[in-house]
């Protein structure tokens, strides 16, 4: 479990010009292996279920992933988990290389670090793809708005 001050003085290291929305007192961290593969598989069946896999061009629809993503985490962790509190999985909105000038929208958890298991490590997830994501230097410093 992560509390939210750690979690903010996380955040904020990682991108200290965002905005950030901190929405619970506490988080249970999720296990990375399980976000990046069993979750990322049931949020592309259930997108394409209900046809909501393809990304729209001409309505910039990413935040649909992200806050899809973020939805199917929390309902999964209430159903699945034992502890009252939040997952610490959340939505990161920043400027990306590729666009001019337009934004975009991902999500982050925080994961017990491999190499420490006292330290945290924020970890990004593309929801369109299911995919880790790794910012730029500019990408990250372009992060406007974090919320979990």
């Amino acid at each position: 479990m992560i509390n939210s001050s750690t979690a903010q003085t996380l955040l904020d290291s990682v991108w200290p010009n965002a905005h950030l929305d901190i929405l619970d007192a506490n988080f249970a961290l999720l296990k990375r292996e399980w976000v990046f593969g069993e979750f990322a598989a049931a949020l592309a069946s259930n997108l394409k279920a209900l046809h909501l896999d393809k990304w729209r061009k001409d309505v910039f629809d990413c935040d649909k992933f992200s806050f899809a993503a973020r939805v199917m985490m929390s309902v999964l962790h209430a159903e699945h988990c034992t502890m009252e509190v939040g997952a610490a999985f959340g939505i990161v909105n920043y400027k990306p290389d590729w666009a001019n000038g337009g934004g975009h929208s991902i999500n982050f958890g925080i994961f017990r670090s491999q190499y420490n298991p006292n330290a945290f490590v924020v970890r990004c997830f593309e929801p369109q793809t299911g995919k880790e994501f790794i910012f730029s230097a500019a990408e990250n410093a372009s992060v406007w708005e974090v919320i979990l």
